[in-house]
């Protein structure tokens, strides 16, 4: 997963936020060895909700 964020477009857009492993993976279009995506425990756990777009 470093690799692929180390080389993605939108690296800015990305620094300085708290970002999920499941989320991120997906965003930078990254599969387990089998082809499958963890999910997003995000809402399940009580993770931060999204920022609004006002405070990207």
């Amino acid at each position: 997963m470093i690799a692929a964020l180390y080389t993605a477009d939108d690296l800015m857009q990305l620094s300085g936020r708290a970002l999920i492993g499941a989320e991120l993976g997906a965003h930078l279009g990254i599969t387990d060895i089998d082809g499958s995506a963890p999910l997003s425990l995000r809402y399940t756990l009580g993770g931060p909700p999204e920022l609004h777009r006002s405070l990207y």
